[in-house]
């Protein structure tokens, strides 16, 4: 017969793997730059994204949240630069 049989069994607590989760990207900003030049520099344009958990147990690390790229000016009626 087991000497530890009815004696409490032992149970030690884990963390279950949970990933990052974030939100879906934003709308892209309005570009930086409001005229339209070739020969002046391009503007930059950004988008963001909201955390919504920090992984636990190992999981999966958050990706960026923020990113940025070049851009310019789109659409009818864009100045023409000074």
């Amino acid at each position: 017969q087991c000497p530890h049989w009815g004696l409490p069994e032992t149970y030690q607590s884990c963390l279950i793997a949970k990933d990052c989760v974030v939100s879906e990207w934003s709308t892209w900003v309005s570009c930086s730059k409001t005229c339209s030049d070739p020969s002046v520099p391009q503007g930059t344009r950004s988008r963001s994204r909201q955390l919504i958990r920090l992984p636990t147990g190992g999981g999966s690390e958050c990706p960026q949240l923020e990113e940025s790229q070049a851009c310019e000016p789109e659409g009818d009626g864009v100045p023409p630069c000074a």
